[in-house]
């Protein structure tokens, strides 16, 4: 489950809850959200992004040896097409590069890594000031937000909030009962004594 973004990034997502609301997982059931195109989450040539454009001798040799996942032309136009997962640190092999016309390799800037980890522009806009390395690691250590809310949504689903709700009062109400009965306890222990 990608939840709508193009990205290969595997995650386990553990789920507890409490024995006595008898969740009945059989019936656990999630709708994956289609996959949009990564030409939606790239940002369009610009000048001021030649700041991203990679210029080390290193990151030049490894995408010689196709150690990096070229983002190109072709790859834009398939709308399969899905990048490796994100990391921490975009100034890296193994990392996905986007190829200009001019035959130059520019990194992917902080707010495709917002876009890719389903983002929206917004939420980048709030962190930009934290400078491009800070957010290249928050985002790089996110989880897919449309994958959580595609969870969540389905265990709401499962979820009975009126049974919940009353249990929990229930146990509220024996609580209750049992500091009173403390207390009574206690209270007629001291007019004993």
């Amino acid at each position: 489950m990608r939840g709508g973004v193009p990205q290969s990034r595997k995650r386990v997502f553990i789920i507890s809850i409490l024995k006595k609301y008898n969740i009945n997982f059989d019936n656990f059931k999630i709708k994956t959200n289609s996959l949009k195109p990564l030409r939606d989450f790239i940002l369009p040539y610009h000048p001021q992004l030649s700041s991203y454009i990679e210029e080390a001798a290193s990151a030049l040799k490894a995408i010689k040896q196709n150690k990096d996942f070229i983002i190109d032309e072709e790859v834009l136009k398939n709308d399969n097409s899905i990048v490796r997962a994100l990391l921490t640190k975009q100034k890296r092999w193994n990392v996905n590069m986007i190829k200009l016309k001019n035959n130059e390799y520019r990194n992917l800037t902080p707010l495709e890594y917002a876009r890719l980890m389903g983002f929206e522009d917004e939420d980048y806009f709030k962190i930009k000031k934290l400078g491009d390395t800070t957010c290249y690691r928050l985002f790089g250590n996110s989880v897919i937000v449309s994958v959580v809310e595609v969870l969540l949504k389905a265990l709401f689903k499962l979820i009975d909030f009126k049974k919940i709700h009353l249990i929990e009062q229930k146990e509220r109400l024996q609580y209750i009962n049992q500091l009173m009965d403390d207390l009574n306890q206690h209270t007629l222990f001291n007019l004993l004594n």
